[in-house]
């Protein structure tokens, strides 16, 4: 990790979390469920885990796409129907099936452009989902490689150990094994070790 990356994660860190609540008030449309997209966001937190504010932020905005991806549907749907509507309102369309009804309204310009649309937004947030998922796993990757180095550094077996042993002796520089031409991990200057804020956990940052 750059420096310029390393200033970018303390700089989140350091602003500690907002709310799950707050944050689902940007994403749910009045109208919408909000308990559904809370027990959506449930199971990707549980599913991925996240042990720092970023990765808490990434998963949020996983299961964020995924949420107006569903809508996406709706309106798809919505679309549709009120074309059928239309159509059967009409002279023409008076008495026809709902299969006539769907073939009619889906050649009609009002569908095919609205549909074009939809395509290239569900497009959109596919790409954004799938690259917020692929970063999420690299962090979680070299947050766990930094929290083994620094285990057994410190002498810990957990994680939790880990913390707690940081918390009462911030300024030990931990020695690792020994490895030509590589430096030791320092905690007393967390910028100088990029990747010593990953293995921060999410509850020491919002208490």
């Amino acid at each position: 990790m750059t420096r310029p990356e390393t200033a970018r994660t303390n700089g989140a860190l350091s602003q500690g979390p907002v709310t799950e609540e707050g944050k689902a008030h940007d994403v749910v449309i009045r109208g919408e469920d909000h308990d559904a997209f809370a027990q959506s966001l449930q199971c990707f937190t549980f599913d991925y885990s996240p042990a720092t504010v970023r990765e808490a932020d990434l998963v949020f905005e996983i299961a964020a796409c995924r949420w107006r991806m569903r809508r996406l549907i709706v309106m798809e749907k919505a679309a549709v129907e009120l074309e059928m509507d239309r159509i059967r309102s009409t002279e023409e369309g008076a008495g026809l099936s709902d299969e006539a009804l769907y073939t009619k309204a889906f050649a009609t310009e009002a569908v095919s452009s609205a549909m074009r649309q939809i395509h290239r937004h569900e497009s959109r947030l596919r790409r954004s989902g799938e690259k917020a998922r692929i970063e999420l796993e690299e962090i979680q990757t070299q947050r766990k490689e930094v929290e083994d180095s620094l285990m057994d550094a410190y002498g810990v077996k957990t994680v939790e150990q880990l913390h707690e042993a940081i918390r009462k002796n911030p300024h030990f520089v931990p020695a690792k094994k020994s490895q030509q031409n590589e430096p030791a991990i320092s905690t007393a200057n967390p910028t100088a070790n990029p990747l010593m804020p990953l293995a921060q956990p999410l509850a020491t940052r919002a208490a």
